[in-house]
């Protein structure tokens, strides 16, 4: 038995071998009694089609559209020629609809600072990353509409705040000119 585990752990992996465990267990759960696999399995595709699958595909929808719409160098035009509220506004917007992993995102945030985009606003941008859309679903499953809705107005309430404190604790003007 040991030897067949091992031979499947090493050809399959972890996550298939925890997927052939609990699709086992329903199997034998279905032959035992299967009025209960049956009420079991009726309540996930009830949960999954009414609850999380309209709106995870109006995510990817909205995602998709805006992959589309906003091009780097538009973004980057924006960014020189507008005002620090502008600028506020589009590191909280774009650190909201990034995908990824943080340090992917390195090269183009120093290229942003070269450009003008002040340590704030890079700290906006990263600061913003806790508000996640597609997590957005999962999290008004388990918490409700309203609490989600204050929750990310605070945090991005706070991500303004971020911006305030790094920008007087570097004082651009002065961290440039020391640190050049």
């Amino acid at each position: 038995m040991k030897l067949l585990y091992l031979k499947l752990k090493d050809r399959f992996g972890w996550n298939c071998l925890f997927l052939f465990a609990v699709l086992i267990i329903y199997f034998l759960i279905g032959l035992f009694n299967f009025q209960y696999f049956l009420n079991v399995w009726y309540l996930v595709i009830n949960i999954f089609i009414k609850q999380i699958l309209f709106v995870l595909i109006l995510v990817f929808i909205f995602m998709f559209i805006l992959n589309i719409l906003l091009q780097k160098n538009h973004i980057k035009d924006k960014l020189k020629k507008s005002k620090n509220s502008t600028k506020y506004f589009i590191s909280i917007i774009g650190w909201i609809f990034s995908t990824g992993p943080v340090y992917m995102w390195y090269p183009l945030l120093k290229k942003l600072k070269n450009n003008g985009l002040s340590y704030g606003h890079i700290a906006t941008f990263i600061y913003a990353r806790a508000v996640k859309i597609p997590l957005l679903v999962v999290m008004v499953f388990y918490f409700g509409f309203k609490y989600t809705v204050i929750f990310n107005l605070v945090l991005i309430f706070l991500a303004l705040l971020i911006w305030m404190l790094i920008d007087l604790i570097f004082n651009k003007n002065n961290y440039e000119e020391n640190n050049s």
